[in-house]
């Protein structure tokens, strides 16, 4: 019973790093292609992703779930199921 609540657990989390990694890449898209469909600076007007709570939020997560998972790899603590 506890391996599977901790299969349910390891798939809740994969599940919000898809959609983190979602959220961020949409709107960093958003902003370039705005940037670049006004004509305006691209150095300056881009850094208005950083306002966006999803951006920072999705990044906020995906940092240490990428690390972590990083981290497993080094130590080959996880195989393929």
């Amino acid at each position: 019973m506890r391996r599977h609540n901790a299969g349910f657990v390891r798939k809740c989390i994969d599940g919000l790093a898809v959609l983190a990694y979602l959220g961020f890449f949409a709107i960093a898209a958003k902003s370039v292609a705005r940037t670049l469909m006004d004509g305006a600076v691209f150095m300056t007007q881009v850094h208005e992703v950083l306002l966006s709570p999803i951006f920072l939020a999705s990044g906020a997560y995906l940092g240490p779930y990428v690390f972590c998972l990083l981290i497993q790899q080094l130590l080959g603590k996880r195989g393929l199921q």
